[in-house]
């Protein structure tokens, strides 16, 4: 994915103009930063959820906390989810515009961007972190 992400931003530097280019690659950063934004919502919708549910469980709060709680968390997902299908979108056509493969996936299904995103997060994480997969995380 690093390797789709950076023959992006190579083809958009070699444009004449170095001010579209700048825009452009910040247009690209913003997107990936939508990427980040929404794991964090998978993250704590699913914190959420299961915190709050022991709380309701052991009557700390009312089932109508706990629905709104819930519901506040996976409309901020949603919304989230939401940006990053148009983001992957968006990032597509700039491919398009300068002549390189796709980045995204070309769909509209939900659970295949949710995915997506879930490995390109992933993937930079490890990269990042100096390692190659969660797996060998998890022998540190």
């Amino acid at each position: 994915m690093k390797e789709k992400i950076i023959a992006l931003v190579q083809a958009i530097i070699k444009q004449e103009n170095a001010e579209d280019a700048a825009y452009d690659v910040n247009f690209v950063q913003q997107r990936f930063d939508l990427f980040l934004n929404y794991s964090r919502g998978v993250f704590q919708d699913v914190l959420t959820y299961a915190c709050n549910k022991e709380l309701r469980d052991g009557s700390v709060i009312e089932q109508h906390d706990f629905e709104f709680r819930v519901c506040n968390a996976d409309k901020s997902r949603r919304s989230a989810h939401n940006a990053v299908i148009d983001a992957c979108k968006q990032l597509n056509r700039l491919c398009e515009k300068y002549g390189v493969d796709y980045i995204c996936p070309v769909t509209d299904n939900r659970t295949e961007i949710a995915s997506f995103v879930g490995q390109v997060v992933n993937e930079l994480y490890c990269s990042g972190v100096g390692v190659s997969s969660v797996e060998n995380m998890k022998q540190h």
